[in-house]
């Protein structure tokens, strides 16, 4: 005969527990961990960490502020330096501006001596523009240098001048010089008259 086991003493089913020991349990799993202690040594390891970092972000402060000024200082120096070489170029133009003026003078000298080379009947042109720059005059006498009148065939004076102005030969005058006259005007067109007049326009441009 099995022993038999009295109802009292069986150990309660884990189902069996009542609902406040269920919660305490379910209270317990649930609470957080302690949070761990720092000791005293790890304090004062941490605090001189942030010492240092301070520190750190103090002098790195300094530092850009340095650089700042130093930027600013160069700026200043840029700016001083551009103005300098603008003063600089302008008194480089100044003092090269009559060096200019003669070589550009050297080179419409060439121009135009070629041209008369190449077309001797040039002089002709110029002497209609005299004409015109005293148009309505009677009587207008063109007045050329020896060497301008054997340069240019008489014909080429007829077809410009026309009939109604007078050609004549000056030995006095210089090589080169066309002189167009009516009355007391009188207007000189030959090389050397229109090369002054580009060296005048040339020393006239200016600030």
């Amino acid at each position: 005969m099995e022993p038999s086991s009295a109802e009292g003493n069986d150990p309660p089913h884990p189902d069996d527990r009542t609902g406040d020991a269920q919660a305490t349990e379910a209270s317990m799993l649930s609470m957080p961990e302690a949070p761990a202690v720092v000791t005293a040594a790890e304090h004062l390891a941490l605090r001189d960490e942030f010492s240092a970092l301070a520190a750190e972000h103090t002098d790195l402060a300094a530092a850009h502020a340095t650089l700042f000024m130093a930027h600013a200082t160069l700026a200043a120096e840029h700016a001083a330096m551009a103005r300098d070489m603008e003063t600089f170029r302008e008194r480089v133009l100044a003092a090269s501006e009559p060096e200019l003026v003669r070589l550009a003078f050297a080179v419409a000298e060439r121009v135009v001596g070629r041209e008369l080379l190449i077309d001797p009947t040039l002089v002709t042109a110029w002497a209609h523009e005299g004409i015109d720059a005293i148009e309505g005059r009677d009587g207008v006498v063109v007045t050329v240098a020896p060497d301008v009148a054997a340069s240019v065939p008489a014909g080429a004076w007829t077809q410009t001048i026309g009939s109604g102005h007078v050609l004549t030969i000056d030995p006095a005058l210089a090589p080169g010089t066309v002189a167009v006259r009516a009355g007391a005007s009188a207007v000189n067109i030959g090389a050397a008259a229109r090369l002054a007049a580009v060296s005048d326009d040339l020393n006239s441009d200016g600030p």
